[in-house]
């Protein structure tokens, strides 16, 4: 369906002017889930090179939002559904319904299309666009926003910034809440200095116009301030859904001297200035058979811990991931975000009511990563956002084989029938030459007896021909070196099973090894 939307644009009756707006939900747009024939291959091909040469001027209004079902959509992947490389950035928006603000879930093919989460995101988007003379919005750009808004970046409330804003918004004196910018801009670190660039605020608030922006040489007083709420993100937390803003100080906060909570909340805040080069920690993923073990306790308080994943590059790697802490760190305080920049696929994780002291979850990618320079510094990043600076993590991270089976399948299995065939026809072409090199071989030496006048030569005949002696003697090495072959390559496959078996028994009972482990640690000290 989508792409036959996309295909009405390129019929040269059809007036671009009807349709300003186009949403599509799990429509392979890269290319189909499995090439029919050679006129389905034509008409993809028509339809994106119409679009990638038309994008600045025949579709130049027109504003495009594709969404993928995640993981759970076994029919269509989530990379096929992405338009990059098909619409400009500035027309088009690529996500999936993972991080999707509000929803946060991964669909299936045909629940994607009646899931109430999604579906609330949609048609808030569309109702945001109609203007006060009842007609959709003419602006691409407003419309493109509207849609980031509702689909990508969502500050908490349901409708577009710009309708519902708080015109004049008061701050409460009352509360002794001023976050400095200048005082805290660097910071001294082991006799280094340590330029921190970034502001953390979270709440739990749902009230609008928060937080407000100041410039004033008095850091207890705000004359004329300007709301930065909207600039505000929403995740998911165990105790309700969690504002956050996460501003870049040279860019974002440029003017700004210090920054204020206006009257509108009650809720506490928490607050942090962090370098994020300088607080991301890479990890090292593990092998096949290891795991990773990454602990957080010689860190000062902070609110967001960033692990870097730079090892993590093919499409068909998956991990599994243990978060450990205490069980009301992770119950009432902890939300975890897995990040891959160059795809808008989040997935943020937080603990259930049964998960106690523990949160596990896996990590894979749904889009490979682009032949492209400009992601080349950037990795997938792991993300914990915590409202309790107290709190310490411990991660385990270990080879996830079912997930990685299931991701081999998922993306290379539409390449085993062309595999298949090719397979096939290089056989049949070497047995076919075959048959016609020992046809010619045996004209020849019939001919040759002819002249000769002497019966054919056979084995039976001949036994001692040093021809045919060889002829056996390799046929019977080849034969036996691929039984041996057979035989080693069973024995390797066994020990690596019972080699896997092993690690999965062993990281099943990680917990009751670090038990025995500190017990052992315990009896071994002496004053202890």
């Amino acid at each position: 369906g989508g792409m036959i939307a996309r295909a009405l644009f390129s019929l040269p009756d059809f007036d671009t002017n009807t349709v300003k707006t186009v949403i599509t939900v799990a429509t392979p747009h890269q290319r189909p889930v499995f090439y029919a024939d050679r006129y389905m291959a034509a008409f993809y091909d028509m339809v994106n090179s119409f679009w990638q040469k038309r994008s600045s001027t025949v579709l130049d209004q027109v504003v495009i939002a594709s969404l993928g079902g995640g993981n759970r959509d076994v029919i269509v992947r989530s990379d096929l559904t992405s338009l990059i490389g098909i619409a400009s950035y500035n027309q088009s928006i690529s996500t999936t319904t993972t991080a999707v603000p509000q929803t946060w879930l991964t669909i299936d093919h045909l629940c994607i299309v009646w899931c109430k989460e999604l579906i609330l995101a949609i048609v808030r988007a569309l109702y945001d666009m109609v203007e006060a003379d009842g007609q959709i919005s003419s602006s691409s750009r407003m419309r493109r926003d509207i849609l980031a808004h509702h689909l990508l970046k969502h500050n908490g409330f349901r409708n577009y910034p710009y309708k519902l804003k708080d015109p004049h918004p008061t701050v409460d004196q009352g509360r002794p809440v001023s976050i400095c910018i200048s005082r805290i801009w660097s910071t001294a670190s082991l006799g280094k200095k340590v330029v921190k660039d970034r502001l953390l605020v979270m709440t739990k608030s749902r009230a609008r116009s928060w937080i407000l922006a100041c410039n004033s040489t008095d850091l207890h007083q705000c004359k004329s301030p300007s709301d930065i709420s909207d600039q505000a993100q929403i995740i998911p937390h165990p105790m309700g859904n969690l504002q956050l803003l996460d501003l870049h100080i040279i860019t974002d906060l440029l003017q700004v001297s210090h920054i204020m909570l206006s009257k509108a909340t009650h809720e506490p805040v928490f607050t942090e200035f962090y370098r994020r080069e300088v607080k991301t920690k890479p990890l090292r993923l593990p092998s096949i058979v290891g795991f990773t073990v990454v602990d957080n306790d010689h860190v000062d308080d902070q609110y967001v811990l960033h692990y870097s994943l730079p090892e993590m590059q093919q499409i068909w790697e998956a991990y599994y991931v243990q978060v450990n802490s205490t069980e009301i760190c992770l119950r009432r305080h902890t939300t975890i975000q897995y990040h891959v920049p160059w795809f808008n696929e989040d997935v943020f994780r937080y603990a259930r009511p049964q998960d106690g002291g523990k949160l596990n979850f896996s990590i894979y990618m749904q889009t490979p990563r682009p032949n492209s320079n400009k992601y080349n510094n950037q990795s997938v990043r792991l993300t914990i956002w915590t409202t309790n600076a107290k709190c310490r993590y411990r991660i385990i991270i270990a080879t996830d084989y079912s997930r990685l089976l299931g991701q081999i399948i998922r993306y290379y299995t539409i390449y085993l029938p062309g595999w298949t065939m090719a397979i096939i026809i290089l056989l049949t072409f070497n047995l076919v030459k075959n048959v016609n090199a020992r046809d010619s071989e045996i004209k020849d030496n019939t001919e040759l007896s002819d002249i000769n006048q002497s019966p054919p030569i056979t084995l039976e005949q001949q036994p001692s021909d040093p021809l045919w002696m060889r002829t056996l003697l390799n046929q019977e090495l080849d034969r036996r070196w691929k039984f041996s072959a057979s035989l080693a390559s069973f024995s390797y496959l066994m020990r690596f099973i019972k080699i896997i078996i092993a690690r999965i028994l062993l990281f099943n009972n990680i917990d009751k090894f670090n038990a025995a482990y500190v017990q052992m640690a315990i009896f071994n000290d002496p004053a202890a």
